[in-house]
Protein backbone atom coordinates (compact mmCIF):
# COMPACT_ATOMS: atom_id res chain seq x y z
CA UNK A 1 0.00 0.00 0.00
CA UNK A 2 1.31 3.28 -0.91
CA UNK A 3 1.95 6.10 1.82
CA UNK A 4 -0.61 8.54 3.27
CA UNK A 5 -0.55 11.37 1.03
CA UNK A 6 -1.52 13.41 4.56
CA UNK A 7 2.08 12.05 5.81
CA UNK A 8 3.76 14.87 3.17
CA UNK A 9 1.27 17.26 4.81
CA UNK A 10 2.90 16.40 8.20
CA UNK A 11 6.35 16.73 6.85
CA UNK A 12 5.93 19.60 5.43
CA UNK A 13 3.92 21.26 8.21
CA UNK A 14 5.91 23.43 10.66
CA UNK A 15 8.88 24.69 8.02
CA UNK A 16 7.23 28.24 6.84
CA UNK A 17 6.50 29.71 3.79
CA UNK A 18 7.10 30.43 0.57
CA UNK A 19 10.51 29.63 -0.59
CA UNK A 20 12.38 28.97 3.03
CA UNK A 21 9.88 26.29 4.22
CA UNK A 22 9.97 24.05 1.20
CA UNK A 23 13.53 23.84 1.02
CA UNK A 24 13.40 22.93 4.61
CA UNK A 25 10.71 20.55 4.12
CA UNK A 26 13.32 18.87 0.80
CA UNK A 27 15.89 18.41 3.29
CA UNK A 28 13.09 16.86 6.00
CA UNK A 29 12.03 14.84 3.41
CA UNK A 30 14.99 13.77 1.84
CA UNK A 31 15.50 10.70 4.75
CA UNK A 32 19.24 10.26 6.06
CA UNK A 33 21.62 11.53 3.82
CA UNK A 34 24.73 9.95 2.68
CA UNK A 35 27.75 10.32 4.01
CA UNK A 36 29.15 13.09 1.63
CA UNK A 37 26.51 15.34 1.65
CA UNK A 38 27.15 16.08 5.41
CA UNK A 39 30.53 17.04 5.03
CA UNK A 40 31.49 20.43 5.17
CA UNK A 41 29.89 23.69 4.08
CA UNK A 42 29.51 24.88 0.50
CA UNK A 43 30.80 28.19 1.59
CA UNK A 44 34.25 26.33 3.01
CA UNK A 45 34.99 24.70 -0.87
CA UNK A 46 38.23 25.42 -2.19
CA UNK A 47 36.91 27.85 -5.03
CA UNK A 48 37.18 31.61 -5.62
CA UNK A 49 35.69 33.71 -2.98
CA UNK A 50 33.31 35.22 -6.04
CA UNK A 51 32.10 31.61 -6.93
CA UNK A 52 31.28 31.03 -3.51
CA UNK A 53 29.91 34.20 -2.83
CA UNK A 54 27.05 33.37 -5.66
CA UNK A 55 26.44 30.05 -4.63
CA UNK A 56 25.22 31.29 -1.56
CA UNK A 57 23.25 33.71 -3.08
CA UNK A 58 21.47 31.12 -5.53
CA UNK A 59 20.71 29.11 -2.47
CA UNK A 60 23.53 26.68 -2.53
CA UNK A 61 24.67 25.90 1.13
CA UNK A 62 25.19 22.31 2.11
CA UNK A 63 27.19 19.84 -0.72
CA UNK A 64 23.54 17.76 -0.46
CA UNK A 65 22.62 20.83 -2.51
CA UNK A 66 24.70 20.11 -5.69
CA UNK A 67 23.70 16.61 -5.34
CA UNK A 68 22.36 15.30 -9.20
CA UNK A 69 23.07 19.45 -10.50
CA UNK A 70 25.10 19.15 -13.63
CA UNK A 71 27.73 21.83 -14.83
CA UNK A 72 25.17 23.70 -17.16
CA UNK A 73 22.46 24.05 -14.75
CA UNK A 74 24.94 24.55 -12.11
CA UNK A 75 25.63 27.43 -14.38
CA UNK A 76 23.25 28.89 -15.15
CA UNK A 77 21.01 29.01 -11.60
CA UNK A 78 24.24 30.53 -10.09
CA UNK A 79 25.36 32.78 -12.65
CA UNK A 80 28.75 31.33 -12.97
CA UNK A 81 30.84 30.26 -16.20
CA UNK A 82 30.66 26.66 -16.90
CA UNK A 83 34.38 25.89 -15.86
CA UNK A 84 33.92 27.11 -12.61
CA UNK A 85 30.77 25.04 -12.45
CA UNK A 86 32.97 21.88 -12.98
CA UNK A 87 35.36 23.66 -10.60
CA UNK A 88 32.77 23.99 -7.76
CA UNK A 89 31.71 20.01 -8.49
CA UNK A 90 34.80 18.57 -8.47
CA UNK A 91 35.86 20.72 -4.85
CA UNK A 92 32.72 19.40 -3.57
CA UNK A 93 33.25 15.31 -4.60
CA UNK A 94 36.90 15.77 -3.81
CA UNK A 95 37.78 12.62 -1.45
CA UNK A 96 34.79 10.66 -1.73
CA UNK A 97 35.55 8.70 -5.07
CA UNK A 98 33.27 6.02 -5.33
CA UNK A 99 31.58 6.27 -2.33
CA UNK A 100 27.40 7.04 -2.83
CA UNK A 101 26.65 3.26 -4.13
CA UNK A 102 26.33 3.18 -7.42
CA UNK A 103 23.40 1.68 -9.09
CA UNK A 104 23.27 -1.19 -11.00
CA UNK A 105 24.61 -1.01 -14.63
CA UNK A 106 26.22 2.51 -13.56
CA UNK A 107 29.58 3.48 -13.02
CA UNK A 108 31.38 6.62 -11.61
CA UNK A 109 32.67 8.31 -13.94
CA UNK A 110 35.72 11.57 -13.89
CA UNK A 111 35.63 15.32 -14.95
CA UNK A 112 39.11 15.16 -16.67
CA UNK A 113 41.51 14.39 -13.97
CA UNK A 114 39.42 15.66 -11.05
CA UNK A 115 37.65 12.81 -8.18
CA UNK A 116 34.72 11.14 -9.34
CA UNK A 117 30.78 12.25 -9.93
CA UNK A 118 28.43 9.84 -9.42
CA UNK A 119 25.71 8.03 -11.42
CA UNK A 120 28.13 7.66 -15.27
CA UNK A 121 27.56 5.32 -17.58
CA UNK A 122 28.78 4.11 -20.87
CA UNK A 123 27.55 4.93 -24.36
CA UNK A 124 26.68 1.12 -24.65
CA UNK A 125 24.84 1.04 -21.04
CA UNK A 126 22.35 4.03 -22.34
CA UNK A 127 22.15 2.36 -26.07
CA UNK A 128 20.74 -0.70 -23.68
CA UNK A 129 18.22 0.97 -21.98
CA UNK A 130 17.02 2.79 -24.76
CA UNK A 131 16.46 0.05 -26.80
CA UNK A 132 14.61 -1.85 -23.99
CA UNK A 133 12.41 1.66 -23.02
CA UNK A 134 8.53 0.70 -23.48
CA UNK A 135 6.31 3.15 -24.17
CA UNK A 136 2.66 3.82 -22.79
CA UNK A 137 0.05 4.54 -25.95
CA UNK A 138 -2.08 7.64 -25.32
CA UNK A 139 -4.70 5.89 -28.03
CA UNK A 140 -4.35 8.75 -30.80
CA UNK A 141 -2.47 7.63 -33.39
CA UNK A 142 -0.66 10.31 -34.47
CA UNK A 143 0.02 11.66 -31.10
CA UNK A 144 1.92 8.28 -30.22
CA UNK A 145 3.71 8.36 -33.20
CA UNK A 146 5.16 11.91 -32.72
CA UNK A 147 6.61 10.34 -29.36
CA UNK A 148 7.79 7.13 -31.24
CA UNK A 149 5.19 4.85 -30.28
CA UNK A 150 3.84 6.67 -26.98
CA UNK A 151 5.19 8.39 -23.75
CA UNK A 152 8.63 6.84 -22.98
CA UNK A 153 9.31 4.85 -19.66
CA UNK A 154 12.72 6.61 -18.21
CA UNK A 155 12.28 9.92 -19.55
CA UNK A 156 10.53 13.22 -17.97
CA UNK A 157 8.68 13.94 -20.54
CA UNK A 158 6.71 17.86 -20.44
CA UNK A 159 2.87 19.15 -21.80
CA UNK A 160 3.04 22.65 -22.16
CA UNK A 161 -0.19 24.35 -23.29
CA UNK A 162 -3.25 27.69 -22.66
CA UNK A 163 -6.16 26.26 -19.92
CA UNK A 164 -8.82 23.75 -21.58
CA UNK A 165 -6.46 22.71 -24.48
CA UNK A 166 -6.70 19.12 -22.96
CA UNK A 167 -3.27 18.53 -20.64
CA UNK A 168 -5.00 17.54 -17.71
CA UNK A 169 -7.27 14.88 -20.02
CA UNK A 170 -3.83 13.91 -21.29
CA UNK A 171 -2.36 13.07 -18.43
CA UNK A 172 -5.25 10.81 -16.37
CA UNK A 173 -5.15 8.90 -19.95
CA UNK A 174 -2.13 7.69 -19.51
CA UNK A 175 -2.79 6.65 -15.98
CA UNK A 176 -5.90 4.60 -17.66
CA UNK A 177 -3.23 3.16 -20.44
CA UNK A 178 -0.13 2.18 -18.23
CA UNK A 179 -2.38 -0.22 -17.05
CA UNK A 180 -3.33 -2.33 -20.60
CA UNK A 181 -2.16 -5.44 -19.71
CA UNK A 182 1.26 -7.13 -21.08
CA UNK A 183 -0.90 -9.69 -23.55
CA UNK A 184 -1.88 -6.79 -25.15
CA UNK A 185 1.21 -5.15 -25.44
CA UNK A 186 0.73 -2.88 -22.49
CA UNK A 187 2.86 -2.59 -19.66
CA UNK A 188 0.83 -3.89 -17.12
CA UNK A 189 1.71 -0.94 -14.08
CA UNK A 190 0.13 1.17 -11.77
CA UNK A 191 0.14 5.34 -11.63
CA UNK A 192 0.75 8.05 -9.31
CA UNK A 193 -1.03 11.44 -10.37
CA UNK A 194 0.18 14.13 -8.09
CA UNK A 195 -2.71 16.59 -8.56
CA UNK A 196 -1.60 20.92 -7.58
CA UNK A 197 -4.51 22.33 -8.76
CA UNK A 198 -7.45 20.10 -8.13
CA UNK A 199 -8.10 18.81 -11.66
CA UNK A 200 -8.08 15.55 -11.35
CA UNK A 201 -11.53 14.20 -11.84
CA UNK A 202 -12.37 10.83 -10.72
CA UNK A 203 -15.55 10.54 -12.50
CA UNK A 204 -13.62 11.25 -16.12
CA UNK A 205 -10.98 8.89 -15.43
CA UNK A 206 -13.89 6.27 -14.88
CA UNK A 207 -15.28 7.15 -17.91
CA UNK A 208 -12.10 7.12 -19.89
CA UNK A 209 -11.84 2.97 -18.14
CA UNK A 210 -15.17 2.12 -19.02
CA UNK A 211 -13.73 2.87 -23.01
CA UNK A 212 -10.50 1.09 -22.37
CA UNK A 213 -12.14 -1.51 -21.14
CA UNK A 214 -14.81 -1.90 -24.12
CA UNK A 215 -12.10 -1.59 -26.81
CA UNK A 216 -9.98 -4.07 -25.55
CA UNK A 217 -12.54 -6.85 -24.99
CA UNK A 218 -13.57 -5.67 -28.18
CA UNK A 219 -9.99 -6.80 -29.55
CA UNK A 220 -10.33 -9.93 -27.22
CA UNK A 221 -13.59 -10.92 -28.97
CA UNK A 222 -11.70 -11.20 -32.11
CA UNK A 223 -8.76 -13.35 -31.16
CA UNK A 224 -8.30 -17.19 -29.96
CA UNK A 225 -5.67 -16.56 -27.57
CA UNK A 226 -6.73 -17.90 -24.29
CA UNK A 227 -4.37 -15.03 -22.63
CA UNK A 228 -5.66 -12.10 -24.28
CA UNK A 229 -9.20 -13.61 -22.95
CA UNK A 230 -8.44 -14.03 -19.39
CA UNK A 231 -6.25 -10.39 -19.57
CA UNK A 232 -9.51 -8.82 -21.14
CA UNK A 233 -11.88 -9.98 -18.36
CA UNK A 234 -9.50 -8.94 -15.51
CA UNK A 235 -9.17 -5.74 -16.48
CA UNK A 236 -12.10 -3.80 -15.22
CA UNK A 237 -13.46 -0.33 -14.63
CA UNK A 238 -13.09 -1.08 -10.52
CA UNK A 239 -9.21 -2.51 -11.23
CA UNK A 240 -8.11 0.13 -13.18
CA UNK A 241 -9.76 3.29 -10.69
CA UNK A 242 -8.12 1.14 -7.69
CA UNK A 243 -4.36 1.21 -9.14
CA UNK A 244 -3.81 5.21 -9.50
CA UNK A 245 -2.80 6.77 -6.28
CA UNK A 246 -4.27 10.35 -6.22
CA UNK A 247 -2.03 13.21 -3.70
CA UNK A 248 -3.71 16.31 -3.61
CA UNK A 249 -0.57 18.61 -2.72
CA UNK A 250 -1.54 22.36 -1.86
CA UNK A 251 2.02 24.47 -1.48
CA UNK A 252 5.15 24.31 -2.84
CA UNK A 253 6.68 22.65 0.44
CA UNK A 254 4.41 19.59 -0.18
CA UNK A 255 5.52 19.49 -3.56
CA UNK A 256 9.11 19.08 -2.79
CA UNK A 257 8.82 16.89 0.07
CA UNK A 258 6.64 14.94 -2.19
CA UNK A 259 8.98 14.74 -5.03
CA UNK A 260 12.11 14.16 -2.53
CA UNK A 261 10.20 10.99 -1.17
CA UNK A 262 9.50 9.85 -4.89
CA UNK A 263 12.62 7.48 -5.49
CA UNK A 264 11.58 5.82 -2.41
CA UNK A 265 8.16 5.50 -3.16
CA UNK A 266 8.81 3.91 -6.68
CA UNK A 267 11.56 1.50 -4.60
CA UNK A 268 8.59 -0.04 -2.18
CA UNK A 269 6.34 -0.06 -5.44
CA UNK A 270 7.83 -1.19 -8.49
CA UNK A 271 4.57 -1.94 -10.64
CA UNK A 272 4.19 2.21 -10.40
CA UNK A 273 5.48 2.69 -14.32
CA UNK A 274 4.12 6.36 -14.66
CA UNK A 275 4.11 9.44 -12.43
CA UNK A 276 2.04 12.45 -13.68
CA UNK A 277 2.56 15.78 -11.86
CA UNK A 278 -0.42 17.72 -12.55
CA UNK A 279 0.85 20.86 -12.80
CA UNK A 280 4.99 21.54 -11.68
CA UNK A 281 4.31 25.17 -12.27
CA UNK A 282 1.15 25.88 -10.18
CA UNK A 283 2.92 26.80 -6.70
CA UNK A 284 6.02 27.99 -8.01
CA UNK A 285 4.56 30.50 -10.40
CA UNK A 286 3.98 33.03 -7.54
CA UNK A 287 5.04 34.10 -4.03
CA UNK A 288 8.88 34.15 -4.52
CA UNK A 289 10.24 37.03 -3.38
CA UNK A 290 13.94 34.97 -4.46
CA UNK A 291 13.72 33.98 -7.37
CA UNK A 292 17.50 32.61 -7.54
CA UNK A 293 15.98 30.83 -4.57
CA UNK A 294 13.44 29.42 -6.90
CA UNK A 295 15.89 28.66 -9.34
CA UNK A 296 17.58 26.40 -7.53
CA UNK A 297 14.82 24.11 -5.76
CA UNK A 298 13.37 23.72 -9.19
CA UNK A 299 17.03 22.57 -10.47
CA UNK A 300 17.23 20.29 -7.68
CA UNK A 301 13.24 18.91 -8.60
CA UNK A 302 14.31 18.94 -11.98
CA UNK A 303 17.53 16.58 -10.94
CA UNK A 304 15.47 14.28 -8.57
CA UNK A 305 12.75 13.84 -11.29
CA UNK A 306 15.21 12.53 -14.01
CA UNK A 307 16.73 10.64 -11.73
CA UNK A 308 13.65 8.52 -10.66
CA UNK A 309 12.31 8.53 -13.90
CA UNK A 310 15.75 6.55 -15.04
CA UNK A 311 16.78 4.33 -12.13
CA UNK A 312 13.11 3.11 -12.14
CA UNK A 313 12.36 3.05 -15.75
CA UNK A 314 8.80 4.93 -15.31
CA UNK A 315 7.67 7.50 -17.30
CA UNK A 316 7.09 10.77 -15.41
CA UNK A 317 4.79 13.04 -17.39
CA UNK A 318 5.01 17.14 -16.18
CA UNK A 319 1.58 19.59 -17.16
CA UNK A 320 3.29 22.96 -17.68
CA UNK A 321 1.35 26.28 -18.01
CA UNK A 322 2.41 28.89 -20.20
CA UNK A 323 3.20 32.39 -20.58
CA UNK A 324 3.92 35.05 -23.18
CA UNK A 325 6.96 36.39 -24.15
CA UNK A 326 7.96 39.75 -25.86
CA UNK A 327 10.76 39.97 -28.19
CA UNK A 328 12.82 38.20 -30.50
CA UNK A 329 13.18 34.08 -30.26
CA UNK A 330 16.37 32.62 -30.02
CA UNK A 331 16.50 32.47 -33.75
CA UNK A 332 16.66 36.02 -33.78
CA UNK A 333 12.97 36.86 -35.01
CA UNK A 334 11.11 39.57 -34.05
CA UNK A 335 7.55 38.85 -32.36
CA UNK A 336 6.44 42.11 -33.78
CA UNK A 337 4.73 43.24 -30.80
CA UNK A 338 2.47 40.17 -30.81
CA UNK A 339 4.25 37.79 -27.85
CA UNK A 340 4.95 34.66 -28.52
CA UNK A 341 3.31 31.80 -25.98
CA UNK A 342 6.32 30.09 -24.27
CA UNK A 343 6.33 27.41 -21.76
CA UNK A 344 6.33 28.55 -18.01
CA UNK A 345 9.08 28.57 -15.28
CA UNK A 346 11.74 30.41 -17.84
CA UNK A 347 14.89 28.62 -19.50
CA UNK A 348 16.56 26.91 -16.28
CA UNK A 349 13.12 24.55 -16.82
CA UNK A 350 13.63 24.37 -20.02
CA UNK A 351 16.26 21.73 -19.20
CA UNK A 352 14.19 19.54 -16.92
CA UNK A 353 12.35 17.53 -19.26
CA UNK A 354 13.91 15.04 -22.03
CA UNK A 355 10.88 15.52 -24.12
CA UNK A 356 8.72 18.75 -24.86
CA UNK A 357 5.48 19.11 -26.51
CA UNK A 358 3.69 21.90 -26.52
CA UNK A 359 -0.34 21.90 -27.34
CA UNK A 360 -2.29 24.53 -29.07
CA UNK A 361 -4.99 25.48 -31.54
CA UNK A 362 -4.89 26.02 -34.98
CA UNK A 363 -8.18 26.64 -36.82
CA UNK A 364 -10.50 24.91 -34.22
CA UNK A 365 -8.29 21.47 -33.94
CA UNK A 366 -6.14 20.79 -31.27
CA UNK A 367 -2.73 19.86 -32.07
CA UNK A 368 0.56 18.66 -30.24
CA UNK A 369 4.22 20.07 -31.22
CA UNK A 370 7.45 18.27 -30.30
CA UNK A 371 9.98 21.29 -29.84
CA UNK A 372 12.26 19.37 -27.72
CA UNK A 373 13.76 15.93 -27.72
CA UNK A 374 16.97 13.86 -27.80
CA UNK A 375 15.98 10.97 -30.19
CA UNK A 376 12.46 12.40 -31.83
CA UNK A 377 12.12 14.81 -35.05
CA UNK A 378 10.47 17.85 -34.19
CA UNK A 379 7.03 17.75 -35.70
CA UNK A 380 3.28 18.60 -35.21
CA UNK A 381 0.25 16.43 -35.14
CA UNK A 382 -3.63 16.60 -34.76
CA UNK A 383 -5.22 15.17 -31.79
CA UNK A 384 -8.80 15.61 -30.42
CA UNK A 385 -10.77 14.96 -27.05
CA UNK A 386 -13.60 12.86 -26.97
CA UNK A 387 -15.94 12.00 -24.43
CA UNK A 388 -14.31 8.46 -24.90
CA UNK A 389 -11.10 10.34 -23.76
CA UNK A 390 -7.59 11.24 -26.32
CA UNK A 391 -8.03 10.13 -29.75
CA UNK A 392 -6.98 10.48 -32.72
CA UNK A 393 -8.92 13.19 -35.04
CA UNK A 394 -9.85 10.18 -37.18
CA UNK A 395 -11.78 9.16 -34.71
CA UNK A 396 -15.44 8.83 -35.30
CA UNK A 397 -16.79 10.54 -32.24
CA UNK A 398 -17.97 13.79 -32.33
CA UNK A 399 -14.76 16.05 -30.69
CA UNK A 400 -15.70 17.70 -27.11
CA UNK A 401 -13.83 20.08 -25.33
CA UNK A 402 -13.83 23.77 -23.81
CA UNK A 403 -14.17 26.55 -26.20
CA UNK A 404 -10.62 27.32 -28.30
CA UNK A 405 -8.81 30.25 -26.68
CA UNK A 406 -7.90 33.17 -28.82
CA UNK A 407 -4.78 33.60 -28.02
CA UNK A 408 -3.89 29.84 -28.19
CA UNK A 409 -5.28 29.79 -32.25
CA UNK A 410 -2.50 31.94 -33.00
CA UNK A 411 0.65 30.14 -31.50
CA UNK A 412 2.55 29.05 -34.77
CA UNK A 413 4.04 25.81 -35.28
CA UNK A 414 7.59 25.48 -35.53
CA UNK A 415 8.07 27.89 -32.14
Amino acid sequence: MLGDPGELGRAASGMGDGAGGAGTAAAAAAGEPSSWEDVGDVGLLQVSPAVRRKLLEAGFRLRRDLRGVGPAMLSKAAGITNPEALEVLRAAFAGFEGKGGDGPGQTARMFGSGPYVLGGATALELHRQESARRRIMTFAAELDGLLGGGVPTGEVTEFCGVPGIGKTQVGMQLSVDVQIPHAFGGLGGEAVYVDTEGSFSGVRVASMAKEAVRHLRKIAGRSNDERVSEAAQAFGIKQIMDKIYVYRLHDVAEVVAFVNRLPRLLGENPRIRLVVIDSVTFHFRYGFDDMRQRTRMLSQLAATLNEAASSHQVAIVLVNQVTTRFGSDREGRDDGGEGRIVPALGETWAHASTNRIMLFWRDGVRQAHLFKSTSLRNDTVPFKVTAEGIRSVHHGTAASGKRPREESENFPAGR
